[in-house]
């Protein structure tokens, strides 16, 4: 009896530290406090304080920016490489006016950000925050860009080529759409057939050489790695990254002081980092307002503004007198003036990197019909309105 009474003791013990909500009580000044989901409550009391640390603040929000910014640069550098072998390698603008200069980098990072999607689980638990993030949202964010996109279509409606511009709206976003399902049933498919290919890797190691039951039972525990090993890794990664990124900005500085030509690049890489900072901190946000707002108001918030502050940008370019494509400007043939240069960053590196095409449609992928109707229809009818008049007017 005293057997049966203490087994069933541990099991209620066992249940009880299996409670998802991670809810724990323990006395304090003579009050019970409880622990649900990271907020400290004390019962019979309506006050709350939130039990987050400072270490969790900074990996919530400082640590993620080194990844940013490596990933953001790979990412601007695949968009110039998919817009010279587009537009200037294929020259497929010149043949159809339908496929945009930026159509084959925005259909090539959502069928990134797709991929990764699937195979983002499979990554080690430590490295499935900031390095991931620098992935998802720098990598694949910034090689798309919606707001060259839909100053495309702005400007070809507003030349009363409404059928192209139409066609433009249309195409890109229909493409992307499929390129990001295309990446995650790619990624699927990898995964089983890779899965299969090890299970007959195994399943042919263990017909060969049968191990016995002592050494099956001591094989998990002897060579094992220890716990701090994933801390290890993340922090090694994050070194590497940081001095990467400590080398690249002193190397663009040397560029920027000293090459003439190198001037327009390297100012384009320096301010990028910040449209996709300012994207990932308002992303944040969203998941805190998640519950509030049915569609993701930050990314329709960055994607109108961008467009219109790039459509601003069009404007100013006429009035100081530079002639700059922010749509598929090749920044290396950009003129040596400083109007050129910091108008070039702040079109090509902060707008392009502010709006992502990837991101949102990652978004409506995920969101009911009924609510991605609303957000999809939303963005682009908003954008739209507003950059169409500008055009007619100012362009």
């Amino acid at each position: 009896e005293r057997t049966g009474g203490g087994e069933e003791q541990r099991r209620g013990r066992m249940n009880a530290e299996r409670q998802p909500l991670n809810e724990s009580t323990r006395r304090r000044g003579g009050g019970t406090y409880s622990t649900i989901a990271g907020v400290h409550r004390k019962e019979g009391s309506t006050t709350t304080r939130p039990a987050m640390g400072t270490a969790s603040v900074a990996y919530t929000y400082a640590l993620p920016a080194l990844p940013l910014i490596f990933f953001t640069w790979l990412g601007v550098l695949l968009r110039w490489l998919c817009i010279f072998v587009w537009v200037d390698t294929l020259d497929v603008p010149s043949h159809t006016r339908v496929l945009f200069p930026n159509f084959a980098a925005n259909v090539l990072g959502c069928a990134l950000l797709g991929a990764f999607s699937v195979l983002k689980p499979h990554l080690p638990t430590r490295l499935q925050g900031p390095f991931s993030t620098g992935i998802s949202t720098g990598f694949a964010g910034s090689t798309t860009t919606y707001s060259s996109w839909s100053v495309t279509v702005a400007t070809t409606i507003a030349s009363l080529e409404v059928l192209y511009g139409v066609l433009q709206l249309w195409l890109g976003w229909v493409l992307a759409y499929e390129a990001y399902t295309f990446g995650k049933h790619f990624a699927w498919a990898a995964e089983s057939v890779l899965g299969h290919c090890l299970r007959l890797l195994g399943a042919r190691s263990n017909g060969s050489a049968q191990e016995s039951p002592e050494a099956v039972e001591t094989k998990g525990t002897e060579g094992a790695p220890e716990a701090h090993d994933g801390k290890a890794l993340e922090a090694t990664i994050m070194c590497m990254i940081a001095a990467l990124v400590v080398f690249g900005y002193v190397v663009m500085g040397c560029l920027f002081g000293l090459r003439a030509s190198s001037r327009a690049p390297c100012a384009i890489l320096m301010v990028a980092p910040a449209g996709t900072a300012v994207r990932y901190y308002l992303g944040v946000l969203h998941k805190h307002t998640a519950k509030i707002t049915c569609i993701p108001v930050f990314t329709f918030t960055v994607n109108v503004l961008g467009s219109i502050l790039l459509i601003l940008l069009y404007i100013l370019e006429d009035i100081v007198g530079v002639s700059i494509a922010f749509t598929y400007v090749d920044p290396l043939q950009l003129p040596d003036c400083w109007s050129t240069v910091w108008l070039s960053a702040l079109g090509l590196g902060f707008c392009g990197c502010l709006t992502t095409v990837s991101t949102f449609v990652a978004e409506a992928h995920k969101l009911e019909r009924l609510y991605a109707y609303a957000y999809v229809l939303g963005t682009v009818v908003t954008t739209q309105a507003i950059l169409i008049p500008i055009a007619v007017i100012f362009l």
